[in-house]
């Protein structure tokens, strides 16, 4: 096992090149307190005056502030650094003794008589402090009736710097940090090292739950911290989508909400959308179920009869399988929004008979 793959129960991961997956960004506090206390204490006043100045905070070789995140409360700085590991770490310059509101810290060092320096652990519960009684502004909220537009993520934390920069640019509000059963793991699974459970996506038919590798949690965590580190207060949102019916009834239901117990806004979808045209049916709508693949019974049965239904809505609903005719795409979660390199577009293409 490499320096940087962790053992979490049965699993084993690389947070460096895999985040969005633990419910903390501190996954070696120990590693993190090193780096920390060589810092020579003088920096730690250059970084007080960077504070109250509002300007940018020195970066100090391996160990990257960020000015969104800083704060002034009871005479503390507070701030969120970044190390060359990829993990994060709150920071307190000031006076000694634990904070309230941080409970306690992986280690203090004290740099004048009167001041010390704290680290303290990105866990999901100190990152949810940390928003609600130091830095209000750049936590989640419910955005409720407000315009926003659907950029968010899921599937890779890459996105995120330029969801913030969209956003402040153009003065919107977006649910980021978008959250589905269907693409995200459950931490104790991973833990566990249990199977994937099947669901039923949209225009694709039954896969694996999880397939973007990211958890619940470590979606969330992952998501707040590149929101603190943004020059701007973005008005976003964290939207969990939670399927009760088709994803193992209402015991599993509780476990996703457990999970994502830091999230302020909830979907909660009761029932199934199979079987879809018996539905419609109930709603007094005239429907046929075709091939979607087979043009002949679109554009000549399908809309012939059509034609001939009056007097209720109607409704043609084409069963289709994502990447059809495609060999290495047909049926693959990955290719749900992935691209094709040159290479499989032209096979793509020689499959298709284009």
């Amino acid at each position: 096992m490499s320096r940087s793959t962790i053992q979490i129960g049965n699993t084993k991961i690389n947070p460096t090149y895999n985040p969005a997956i633990l419910d903390t960004a501190t996954w070696n506090p120990a590693s993190v307190w090193q780096r920390i206390q060589v810092l020579d204490d003088s920096y730690w006043q250059s970084v007080e005056d960077a504070i109250d100045q509002k300007r940018t905070i020195p970066i100090k070789d391996h160990f990257i502030p960020f000015i969104g995140s800083s704060a002034r409360q009871h005479g503390n700085a507070f701030f969120l650094a970044m190390l060359d590991d990829n993990q994060h770490v709150l920071i307190r310059v000031g006076t000694h003794g634990n904070s309230p509101v941080l409970g306690e810290p992986i280690k203090t060092k004290s740099i004048t008589p009167s001041k010390c320096i704290a680290a303290y652990s990105t866990e999901a519960s100190i990152i949810s402090e940390y928003l609600e009684y130091i830095k209000p502004a750049k936590a989640p909220r419910p955005i409720g009736a407000i315009s926003r537009l659907g950029i968010g993520t899921r599937m890779t934390t890459a996105v995120w710097p330029g969801i913030w920069r969209a956003m402040q640019r153009s003065d919107f509000a977006a649910n980021a940090i978008q959250n589905s059963l269907r693409e995200l793991n459950l931490l104790e699974d991973l833990r566990a090292g249990a199977r994937p459970k099947t669901n039923y996506m949209y225009n694709f038919g039954e896969l694996e739950e999880g397939h973007t590798g990211s958890t619940f949690e470590g979606l969330w965590v992952a998501g707040v911290l590149e929101a603190l580190k943004t020059h701007s207060n973005p008005i976003y949102g964290d939207a969990d989508h939670i399927m009760v019916k088709r994803s193992g009834g209402i015991e599993s239901a509780i476990q996703v909400i457990n999970a994502s117990r830091y999230y302020t806004f909830f979907i909660v979808e009761r029932y199934d959308t199979n079987p879809l045209a018996e539905k419609w049916r109930a709603f007094g709508w005239w429907v046929t179920e075709i091939d979607g693949h087979d043009i002949d019974s679109i554009l000549v049965e399908a809309l012939k009869q059509v034609d001939n239904v009056k007097g209720q809505p109607r409704i043609i609903i084409a069963h289709t399988v994502k990447g059809k005719g495609i060999s290495f795409a047909e049926n693959q979660a990955a290719f749900h929004n992935g691209m094709f390199s040159q290479k499989q577009y032209d096979q793509a293409m020689r499959e298709l008979g284009g």
